[in-house]
């Protein structure tokens, strides 16, 4: 009779394990896949406001917009096919037109809640675009 209430224990153990697991896997970053991620933010720059696209990348074709703060950074909010994701940038040069930086993933909606990851930009004002380069992981 002993041995067979430890064999239940442990099959219950571990169902809890495996139960636990499934539950909390998103949040505790089970599951979760990494990326390398290659996009480029497509947009125009008006009174502090850069409005934008994202083309590529895991998030498809994302529309959104972000103010310019004078510390040189901007929070975007970019609501994509499946979701919303949230984007920090740092400007770290912007002499003439080179534009480049630093740009982190905050999190989002949908598949993106739990999107972290970050990388660099670069580009030219004149060429339209951006590029962004990094890694991400949801």
């Amino acid at each position: 009779m002993k041995r067979h209430m430890s064999r239940r224990l442990v099959g219950l153990s571990a169902m809890a394990v495996f139960a636990t697991a499934a539950l909390l896997g998103p949040a505790a970053g089970f599951g979760a896949t990494s990326h390398n991620v290659k996009f480029r933010f497509v947009g125009t720059f008006k009174n502090g406001v850069l409005k934008a696209t994202i083309h590529g990348g895991p998030f498809n074709r994302c529309h959104g917009d972000g103010k310019t703060n004078p510390d040189n950074t901007t929070n975007y909010k970019m609501k994509c096919p499946k979701g919303t994701i949230k984007l920090h940038l740092v400007g770290k040069c912007g002499l003439n037109n080179d534009q480049c930086g630093i740009w982190k993933a905050l999190g989002g909606t949908g598949p993106w809640r739990h999107l972290t990851g970050r990388g660099t930009f670069s580009g030219k004002i004149s060429d339209g675009y951006l590029t962004y380069k990094g890694r991400v992981r949801y």
